[in-house]
């Protein structure tokens, strides 16, 4: 089980959300990779995309009481700042 966790966390990490540009689609392995994810523990989920990088992602299972709003993007390394990383 921890071996799927990490697979899966590893896959969400390695994905480019930089912003900019914004060409974040839909399509996107992210978002097919999150359906499958979510669809498997009978989520029903629904996948917009507002076009020009906005990409709304909605899984409901049953009568929630509770939302997650996660915001999805990262900001490109720049030469400028290369150096200010400590790790890969």
């Amino acid at each position: 089980m921890l071996n799927k966790i990490l697979e899966h966390l590893d896959f969400l990490i390695q994905q480019d959300t930089q912003n900019p540009p914004r060409q974040i689609s839909k399509n996107d392995a992210l978002f097919k990779q999150l359906e499958s994810h979510f669809s498997h523990f009978e989520f029903d989920v629904e996948i917009t995309d507002l076009n020009d990088g906005h990409v709304i992602f909605y899984a409901v299972k049953g009568n929630p009481t509770l939302l997650f709003n996660v915001h999805l993007d990262t900001v490109p390394v720049t030469k400028s700042t290369l150096d200010e990383w400590t790790c890969d």
